[in-house]
């Protein structure tokens, strides 16, 4: 069985999510691994719009119900971040 890894995106208005789905667009990946990314299923999506990417994302509750397969990307979410949201100053007071 091939190991299953973990794979954080890092931080959300970064770089990260990019290099994260451009690399598992490489089905080599999933001959040797079952990838999990870690992070925000939004964010993830925003990513592939962003370097126009086929591929779909799946939201998973728990590492057994992904599919591992090249096309798909599985991904944990923590659904911690809304790509829509726009801080403002007031945000930052608490």
């Amino acid at each position: 069985m091939r190991p299953l890894i973990g794979i954080t995106i890092g931080d959300p208005a970064g770089i990260g999510p990019e290099i994260v789905v451009r690399s598992l667009a490489n089905p080599d990946i999933y001959r040797q691994v079952r990838p999990l990314v870690i992070g925000s299923k939004k964010i993830v999506e925003r990513a592939l719009r962003v370097i126009n990417s086929p591929l779909t994302v799946q939201a998973v509750a728990t590492p057994t119900e992904g599919i591992y397969r090249h096309g798909t990307l599985d991904v944990l979410d923590i659904n911690n971040v809304q790509p829509e949201h726009r801080l403002t100053g007031a945000d930052l007071i608490e």
